[in-house]
Protein backbone atom coordinates (compact mmCIF):
# COMPACT_ATOMS: atom_id res chain seq x y z
CA UNK A 1 0.00 0.00 0.00
CA UNK A 2 0.99 3.35 -0.91
CA UNK A 3 2.64 4.99 2.46
CA UNK A 4 1.38 8.50 1.42
CA UNK A 5 -2.27 7.39 1.31
CA UNK A 6 -1.58 5.55 4.14
CA UNK A 7 -0.89 8.54 6.11
CA UNK A 8 -3.93 10.44 4.64
CA UNK A 9 -5.95 8.38 5.81
CA UNK A 10 -4.11 8.32 9.48
CA UNK A 11 -4.53 12.49 9.36
CA UNK A 12 -8.60 11.84 8.59
CA UNK A 13 -8.98 9.62 11.44
CA UNK A 14 -7.03 11.70 13.61
CA UNK A 15 -9.06 14.86 13.15
CA UNK A 16 -12.33 13.07 13.52
CA UNK A 17 -10.66 11.28 17.25
CA UNK A 18 -9.45 14.91 18.14
CA UNK A 19 -11.97 17.06 17.02
CA UNK A 20 -15.17 15.68 18.84
CA UNK A 21 -15.40 16.68 22.42
CA UNK A 22 -18.63 10.18 27.84
CA UNK A 23 -19.88 7.14 33.25
CA UNK A 24 -18.61 6.01 29.25
CA UNK A 25 -21.20 5.52 26.37
CA UNK A 26 -21.26 1.99 24.57
CA UNK A 27 -18.35 1.89 22.07
CA UNK A 28 -18.49 -1.76 22.20
CA UNK A 29 -19.72 -4.16 19.23
CA UNK A 30 -20.74 -7.90 19.00
CA UNK A 31 -17.57 -8.23 17.47
CA UNK A 32 -16.44 -11.05 14.94
CA UNK A 33 -14.08 -14.56 15.28
CA UNK A 34 -12.95 -14.07 12.05
CA UNK A 35 -9.11 -13.45 11.83
CA UNK A 36 -6.98 -12.55 8.33
CA UNK A 37 -3.35 -13.35 7.86
CA UNK A 38 -1.93 -9.14 6.94
CA UNK A 39 -5.00 -7.61 7.43
CA UNK A 40 -5.19 -4.07 9.14
CA UNK A 41 -7.29 -1.72 10.05
CA UNK A 42 -8.09 1.48 11.59
CA UNK A 43 -11.28 2.43 13.03
CA UNK A 44 -13.02 5.23 14.98
CA UNK A 45 -16.06 5.19 16.75
CA UNK A 46 -18.25 7.46 18.39
CA UNK A 47 -21.06 7.23 21.30
CA UNK A 48 -23.25 9.69 22.44
CA UNK A 49 -25.96 10.08 25.17
CA UNK A 50 -28.54 12.90 24.48
CA UNK A 51 -29.74 13.06 28.09
CA UNK A 52 -26.62 13.45 29.64
CA UNK A 53 -24.98 15.40 26.84
CA UNK A 54 -22.04 12.97 27.42
CA UNK A 55 -19.60 11.88 24.13
CA UNK A 56 -17.69 8.98 24.08
CA UNK A 57 -14.39 8.13 21.43
CA UNK A 58 -12.10 5.37 20.61
CA UNK A 59 -9.97 4.85 17.90
CA UNK A 60 -7.99 1.57 17.33
CA UNK A 61 -5.57 -0.40 15.01
CA UNK A 62 -5.51 -3.76 14.28
CA UNK A 63 -3.28 -6.37 12.48
CA UNK A 64 -3.60 -9.96 11.71
CA UNK A 65 -0.26 -11.52 12.94
CA UNK A 66 -1.51 -15.45 11.40
CA UNK A 67 -4.18 -16.71 9.84
CA UNK A 68 -5.38 -17.51 13.89
CA UNK A 69 -3.90 -14.25 15.93
CA UNK A 70 -4.73 -10.86 15.43
CA UNK A 71 -3.83 -8.06 17.55
CA UNK A 72 -5.62 -4.14 18.64
CA UNK A 73 -4.81 -1.59 20.44
CA UNK A 74 -7.40 1.07 21.58
CA UNK A 75 -7.94 4.39 23.25
CA UNK A 76 -10.12 6.30 24.35
CA UNK A 77 -11.24 9.67 25.55
CA UNK A 78 -14.50 10.94 26.85
CA UNK A 79 -16.49 14.27 27.47
CA UNK A 80 -18.95 14.54 30.23
CA UNK A 81 -20.63 17.60 31.91
CA UNK A 82 -18.60 17.95 34.51
CA UNK A 83 -14.98 16.86 32.36
CA UNK A 84 -14.23 18.08 29.02
CA UNK A 85 -12.23 16.01 26.69
CA UNK A 86 -10.26 13.38 28.36
CA UNK A 87 -8.20 10.08 28.12
CA UNK A 88 -10.37 7.29 29.30
CA UNK A 89 -8.24 3.89 28.92
CA UNK A 90 -5.75 2.32 26.76
CA UNK A 91 -6.54 -1.40 25.99
CA UNK A 92 -4.67 -4.25 24.62
CA UNK A 93 -6.47 -7.41 23.04
CA UNK A 94 -5.29 -10.62 21.05
CA UNK A 95 -7.85 -12.52 19.38
CA UNK A 96 -7.20 -16.17 18.43
CA UNK A 97 -9.73 -17.85 16.15
CA UNK A 98 -9.38 -21.68 16.86
CA UNK A 99 -12.25 -22.59 14.89
CA UNK A 100 -13.08 -21.56 11.17
CA UNK A 101 -16.56 -22.46 9.21
CA UNK A 102 -14.86 -24.03 6.37
CA UNK A 103 -13.80 -26.59 8.67
CA UNK A 104 -16.96 -26.54 11.19
CA UNK A 105 -19.64 -25.18 10.04
CA UNK A 106 -19.07 -21.59 12.46
CA UNK A 107 -16.31 -19.36 13.48
CA UNK A 108 -15.41 -19.17 17.21
CA UNK A 109 -12.37 -17.65 18.73
CA UNK A 110 -11.11 -16.02 22.15
CA UNK A 111 -10.04 -12.43 23.06
CA UNK A 112 -7.72 -11.44 25.55
CA UNK A 113 -7.65 -7.74 27.74
CA UNK A 114 -5.92 -5.89 29.36
CA UNK A 115 -7.14 -2.14 29.89
CA UNK A 116 -4.95 0.72 31.94
CA UNK A 117 -6.82 3.41 33.26
CA UNK A 118 -6.09 7.08 32.72
CA UNK A 119 -5.85 7.45 36.56
CA UNK A 120 -3.39 5.76 39.14
CA UNK A 121 -6.88 5.41 41.65
CA UNK A 122 -8.44 3.84 39.01
CA UNK A 123 -8.78 0.05 38.75
CA UNK A 124 -7.17 -1.86 35.79
CA UNK A 125 -8.93 -4.70 34.07
CA UNK A 126 -7.85 -7.98 32.48
CA UNK A 127 -10.82 -9.74 30.72
CA UNK A 128 -11.19 -13.13 28.32
CA UNK A 129 -13.77 -12.88 25.64
CA UNK A 130 -15.86 -15.66 23.81
CA UNK A 131 -17.18 -15.19 20.23
CA UNK A 132 -18.69 -17.11 18.31
CA UNK A 133 -20.46 -16.15 14.62
CA UNK A 134 -22.48 -18.51 12.09
CA UNK A 135 -23.91 -18.23 8.40
CA UNK A 136 -28.05 -18.90 8.99
CA UNK A 137 -28.37 -18.25 4.77
CA UNK A 138 -26.13 -16.67 2.45
CA UNK A 139 -28.28 -13.46 3.93
CA UNK A 140 -28.63 -14.04 7.80
CA UNK A 141 -25.80 -14.36 10.13
CA UNK A 142 -25.78 -14.69 13.76
CA UNK A 143 -23.55 -13.91 16.52
CA UNK A 144 -22.81 -14.21 20.23
CA UNK A 145 -20.08 -12.81 22.59
CA UNK A 146 -19.85 -13.79 26.37
CA UNK A 147 -16.99 -11.73 28.70
CA UNK A 148 -15.72 -12.22 31.63
CA UNK A 149 -13.52 -9.59 33.46
CA UNK A 150 -11.98 -8.90 36.50
CA UNK A 151 -10.73 -5.52 38.26
CA UNK A 152 -7.61 -5.09 39.80
CA UNK A 153 -6.00 -1.87 42.06
CA UNK A 154 -7.73 1.16 43.80
CA UNK A 155 -11.21 1.04 43.69
CA UNK A 156 -11.80 -2.30 42.28
CA UNK A 157 -15.18 -4.07 41.91
CA UNK A 158 -15.18 -7.38 43.75
CA UNK A 159 -16.09 -10.39 42.17
CA UNK A 160 -16.02 -11.24 38.11
CA UNK A 161 -17.97 -8.85 35.43
CA UNK A 162 -19.94 -11.01 33.10
CA UNK A 163 -21.45 -9.14 30.23
CA UNK A 164 -23.08 -10.89 26.97
CA UNK A 165 -23.80 -9.78 23.56
CA UNK A 166 -25.69 -10.69 20.58
CA UNK A 167 -26.21 -9.81 17.20
CA UNK A 168 -28.75 -10.93 13.95
CA UNK A 169 -27.06 -9.62 10.68
CA UNK A 170 -29.45 -9.53 7.46
CA UNK A 171 -27.06 -8.85 4.58
CA UNK A 172 -29.51 -6.21 1.49
CA UNK A 173 -26.94 -6.43 -0.85
CA UNK A 174 -23.11 -5.97 -1.12
CA UNK A 175 -23.06 -2.84 0.13
CA UNK A 176 -25.19 -2.90 3.08
CA UNK A 177 -26.20 -4.95 5.86
CA UNK A 178 -29.08 -4.28 8.23
CA UNK A 179 -28.44 -5.54 12.16
CA UNK A 180 -29.97 -5.79 15.45
CA UNK A 181 -27.53 -5.79 18.48
CA UNK A 182 -28.46 -6.85 22.13
CA UNK A 183 -26.01 -5.89 25.34
CA UNK A 184 -26.33 -6.99 28.49
CA UNK A 185 -23.94 -5.47 31.38
CA UNK A 186 -24.36 -8.36 34.30
CA UNK A 187 -22.65 -6.39 37.08
CA UNK A 188 -20.76 -8.56 38.88
CA UNK A 189 -20.68 -12.13 40.51
CA UNK A 190 -20.60 -10.81 43.99
CA UNK A 191 -23.71 -8.59 43.29
CA UNK A 192 -25.24 -9.18 40.20
CA UNK A 193 -28.71 -7.26 41.43
CA UNK A 194 -31.85 -7.33 39.15
CA UNK A 195 -33.05 -6.89 35.87
CA UNK A 196 -33.25 -2.93 36.09
CA UNK A 197 -30.37 -2.47 38.14
CA UNK A 198 -28.61 -4.09 35.04
CA UNK A 199 -27.88 -2.51 32.25
CA UNK A 200 -29.41 -3.82 28.87
CA UNK A 201 -29.65 -2.47 25.81
CA UNK A 202 -31.10 -3.14 22.57
CA UNK A 203 -30.80 -1.06 19.03
CA UNK A 204 -30.63 -1.22 15.27
CA UNK A 205 -27.56 -0.72 13.20
CA UNK A 206 -26.70 -0.42 9.60
CA UNK A 207 -23.62 -1.36 8.16
CA UNK A 208 -21.99 0.30 4.90
CA UNK A 209 -19.22 -0.61 2.55
CA UNK A 210 -18.15 1.74 0.51
CA UNK A 211 -14.71 1.39 -2.36
CA UNK A 212 -11.04 1.19 -1.20
CA UNK A 213 -11.57 -0.42 2.27
CA UNK A 214 -13.66 2.10 3.49
CA UNK A 215 -17.02 0.46 6.01
CA UNK A 216 -19.48 2.59 7.90
CA UNK A 217 -21.82 1.82 10.57
CA UNK A 218 -24.59 3.85 12.49
CA UNK A 219 -27.23 2.94 15.00
CA UNK A 220 -28.62 3.67 18.28
CA UNK A 221 -28.96 1.29 21.34
CA UNK A 222 -32.46 1.84 23.73
CA UNK A 223 -32.17 1.14 27.12
CA UNK A 224 -34.34 -1.69 28.39
CA UNK A 225 -33.44 -1.63 32.03
CA UNK A 226 -33.98 1.51 34.27
CA UNK A 227 -29.97 1.39 34.55
CA UNK A 228 -29.34 1.69 30.91
CA UNK A 229 -29.58 4.69 29.18
CA UNK A 230 -32.43 5.64 27.74
CA UNK A 231 -30.50 5.83 24.28
CA UNK A 232 -27.48 5.86 22.82
CA UNK A 233 -26.23 6.93 19.32
CA UNK A 234 -23.11 5.47 17.48
CA UNK A 235 -21.34 5.99 14.31
CA UNK A 236 -18.25 4.09 13.38
CA UNK A 237 -16.05 4.29 10.64
CA UNK A 238 -13.02 1.99 9.47
CA UNK A 239 -10.55 1.64 6.66
CA UNK A 240 -9.59 -1.34 6.15
CA UNK A 241 -5.94 -2.60 4.23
Amino acid sequence: MNIFKLRYQLAILTLCFSAQLAHSQNTSTVFSPNVTKGASAIEYRFAYDPDLGDIAQRIHYQYGITDQWRLRGIIQVNNTQNRSLQFQYFRMEALWQFLKAEDYGFDSGLRFEIQIPDRNDYPYRARIAWTGAVDLTDAWELRGNFLLGREFGPDRDSGITPEGRAEVNYSINKYLTGAVDYFADLNTTVDSGSFNEQEHQLGPLLKFKFDKGWKGYAGALFGLSKEAPQVEYRIMMSYNF
